[in-house]
């Protein structure tokens, strides 16, 4: 009734060795393609930074204060780069430590070399308060290139008297 024999150990073995073997090269080929797709990402990555970072840059040319209902900003930028200019975070800094910002956008960006006054520009502190920057008469600015914000192109600016 159980007359039928199993295959041989060496043939068994020889199996199992091959079943090694293919399994390892497609693991192998698999973890080439993958590095060779992430180095090529990070390489990519790394060329855009790059770029940003010889291709963009910023001036702050005058910053006016305003004091009133609330006290605003003018401030003229000139954008020193061939990359246009998205938008820029503004920061002042007033003689109690309190922090003033406000995030803006430009509408259709500032393009190379170009210069911009932007008027009326209201900052407030971590409580919403608008008013009272008579004490703020420094800060910086930190401008957006591709839609994110580019520390390492922060300005320190001063009101110009």
């Amino acid at each position: 009734m159980f007359n039928k024999r199993g295959i041989s150990p060496l043939i068994a073995t020889v199996l199992i060795i091959g079943f090694t073997i293919a399994l390892a090269a497609l693991i192998i080929t698999w973890g080439v393609s993958f590095v060779t797709q992430q180095t090529v990402e990070t390489g990519e990555e790394a060329q855009e930074t790059l770029d940003l970072v010889k291709n963009s840059g910023i001036k702050i040319r005058k910053v006016t204060f305003t004091d009133g209902t609330p006290d605003t900003f003018d401030v003229q930028i000139e954008n020193t780069g061939t990359i246009a200019l998205d938008g820029f975070l503004m920061r002042a800094f007033d003689i109690n430590g309190d922090v003033y910002t406000n995030d803006y956008l430009i509408p259709n960006g500032l393009g190379a070399f170009g210069v911009k006054t932007f008027p009326d520009l209201v900052l407030q502190n971590d409580q919403g308060n608008q008013n009272d920057l008579s004490n703020a008469k420094s800060g910086d600015l930190i401008p957006k290139f591709r839609g994110e914000l580019t520390q390492f192109k922060k300005q320190d600016w001063r009101v110009t008297p």
